[in-house]
């Protein structure tokens, strides 16, 4: 279920930057998470110049966002702002003054799996496991 995507100023990172950046947080979602890295996704979007704005007038703030189950503990959460954090800084050298983050938590109910709700996809998980 976890989901991060990063939104740059376009220009800020080539091709080969975001690679980098989506295949490494998903790394770190996985490691942090204890989850299976087949159920992650990271994404980049890109604004144009006139696209996006900063109260100081530039267009040089990285951002992200991060959708988890509302289970996860604040300390995981704080762990991946911390670590959304250095890769923005790291991979595409984005000044850490400037990134903004936000965590969205989201009810099992609300999100959907293959069609259907995490809630339906966490309990025949958890029935298949117990049946073993």
């Amino acid at each position: 279920m976890p989901v991060v995507i990063f939104t740059l100023p376009e220009g800020m990172a080539d091709a080969d930057g975001c690679r980098q950046l989506t295949q490494l947080a998903c790394e770190a979602f996985a490691r942090v998470m204890d989850a299976p890295s087949e159920r992650i996704r990271a994404y980049v979007t890109q604004t144009g110049p006139h696209a996006a704005w900063t109260g100081g007038g530039l267009n040089n703030a990285a951002f992200y966002q991060f959708f988890v189950l509302n289970d996860r503990s604040s300390e995981i959460v704080a762990e991946l702002h911390k670590t959304f954090c250095a890769l923005l800084e790291d991979v595409i050298q984005a000044d850490k003054s400037q990134i903004r983050g936000v965590c969205q938590r989201v009810h099992p109910d609300d999100w959907g799996i293959a069609g259907l709700a995490a809630s339906s996809v966490r309990k025949a998980e958890l029935s298949s496991r117990n049946c073993r």
